[in-house]
């Protein structure tokens, strides 16, 4: 694994292709507790952002896909923990996964382990995920997947897996999705405090909608239209709980327990 990285470390992943009309699908699937998003460009291209904690995804991309395609262009894992890698090792068994983004970070467990021997299997260019970083699909500058979080630091100085996760904005011709894995309010403070562009249309709201995510702060610097809180139907933990609905506020709040999948088309 170690090779493999070493030989695929990149700054960017690009495809030549033009933006020519259609529309932006994103969709936040119904996995249960967990998080996965499958992002349509208008070309046909496919990103898929985590895969829940289970194997619900595979059948999900199934549907999503035209029967003959068996290949995705992206595959981002925010982070280890199981609610968001245990469906891409089915997704990596049964497709052709042409880049895969990831932090490095690493898990002990058998999950993390049967991820590392199904992305051994692919031939997949594998890139380190970190701050400040830009996947571009064409040359229109007003078209990106940008990586605001974790840099170097903040891997290292993070207490726990959840503030290592991949945060990414996604910018399409006006349009903006914030997508923010499970970081609590101390990354939170610190993408504030750093005065980056947090400013989106759509967030999706951070682990599931735990008390510890979802601060004041970090919402005002968002100040979306509208919040996703991607989360199972009477969970344990209590998600989304009703301190993190409380801060919402007026924001139009969609959830995957009560509208099942959920799906945003974008014109250009």
């Amino acid at each position: 694994m170690l090779a493999i990285l070493g030989l695929a470390f990149a700054n960017w992943v690009a495809w030549g292709y033009l933006l020519e009309g259609g529309h932006l699908k994103v969709t936040f699937f119904d996995v249960g507790q967990g998080d996965a998003i499958f992002i349509e460009t208008p070309q046909g291209h496919q990103i898929l952002i985590d895969g829940g904690p289970g194997k619900k995804v595979v059948d999900k991309v199934g549907k999503a896909l035209p029967f003959w395609d068996k290949s995705i262009d992206l595959m981002i894992l925010t982070h280890p923990d199981a609610d968001h890698i245990t469906g891409l090792v089915g997704v990596l068994e049964q497709y052709k996964v042409e880049n895969v983004l990831w932090t490095g970070v690493r898990a002990d467990t058998n999950i993390f382990a049967a991820w590392e021997r199904a992305l051994g299997n692919e031939e997949t260019r594998i890139t380190l995920a970190r701050t400040g970083q830009k996947l571009f699909w064409n040359k229109d500058p007003n078209v990106f997947m940008e990586i605001l979080h974790p840099d170097d630091a903040g891997i290292t100085s993070a207490k726990a897996t959840n503030d290592t996760s991949v945060m990414s904005k996604f910018v399409y011709s006006g349009h903006s999705l914030l997508f923010t894995g499970d970081i609590t309010k101390a990354v939170e403070q610190k993408l504030v405090d750093q005065g980056l562009d947090l400013r989106a249309d759509v967030l999706k709201v951070p682990h599931h909608g735990s008390k510890y995510s979802s601060s004041e702060a970090f919402l005002a610097a968002v100040s979306p239209s509208t919040a996703i809180i991607q989360v199972g139907a009477k969970n344990s933990y209590g998600h989304p709980t009703e301190e993190v609905l409380s801060r919402l506020g007026d924001i139009p709040v969609l959830r995957t327990d009560q509208e099942s999948d959920i799906v945003l088309q974008f014109e250009k």
